[in-house]
């Protein structure tokens, strides 16, 4: 499941910088170039990978808009290779900040109960049953 689509960095960052960001690839018109796909998916392999140790992922439908976000910065990122401005590596930055809080849970995403991974609940230990007891060593 994808967190953001090309529709959705459009819509943030506008046809023509996409436009641009295609060009270098030699995509025909009307086609959509594989490096979007590959950024959009590297965006979304680094946001499971940040929650997996708090949230079911992928993260249901609807997707949160602040993963939306999250999302198309990485990816735009990505998609600038070297050529990257200040700004576009500063929101990057922020998104990964972002992430890291979410992991840490100084954010929560807005999911049903069931969805979370242990959401809100914080670290938990299980400890294997306990071997040694007073009764288990009578006798030794």
């Amino acid at each position: 499941m994808a967190y953001a689509t090309l529709a959705d960095l459009i819509d943030r960052f506008g046809a023509d910088e996409l436009d641009d960001l295609a060009r270098p690839h030699q995509v025909p018109e009307g086609e959509t170039a594989p490096a979007f796909a590959a950024a959009l998916a590297a965006a979304d392999a680094e946001i499971d990978a940040a929650l997996a140790g708090r949230y079911a992922v992928p993260v249901p439908e609807p997707v949160p808009t602040l993963l939306v976000d999250i999302a198309c910065d990485i990816a735009r990122w990505r998609l600038h290779d070297t050529s990257a401005d200040e700004m576009v590596t500063e929101r990057a930055r922020v998104a990964r900040a972002q992430l890291r809080m979410l992991a840490l849970g100084q954010l929560t995403l807005p999911l049903p109960a069931a969805a979370g991974g242990g959401a809100g609940v914080g670290p938990r230990h299980v400890a294997a049953p306990v071997v040694f007891t007073p009764d288990s060593l009578r006798g030794l």
